[in-house]
């Protein structure tokens, strides 16, 4: 699905990269629609529309969970960019 939306998007429309990143948000939906689906046919998860509402202290605590690997993937990388400045003049 990714790929067929990114030749669409990419060379058919030439979005360029806007058009790859539309193409990703509409992979990453298919995706999950599906996954819903096939979760729905599991005869003991029964989903309810209290359980899609927001929990913010949970949310919360996910956040706090993640920033630290968030703030490693822009350390890092960023860190290496410029090494690779200075090493190379």
């Amino acid at each position: 699905m990714g790929q067929v939306t990114d030749l669409l998007f990419v060379l058919w429309f030439q979005w360029n990269v806007f058009g790859a990143a539309i193409a990703s948000v509409i992979a990453q939906l298919f995706s999950f629609l599906f996954c819903l689906k096939q979760i729905k046919k599991i005869p003991h998860i029964q989903l309810q529309k209290s359980d899609w509402k927001l929990d913010r202290k949970m949310a919360g605590e996910l956040f706090l969970f993640g920033l630290p690997i968030t703030l490693q993937f822009i350390v890092i990388p960023y860190y290496q960019y410029h090494k690779r400045l200075l090493l190379s003049k």
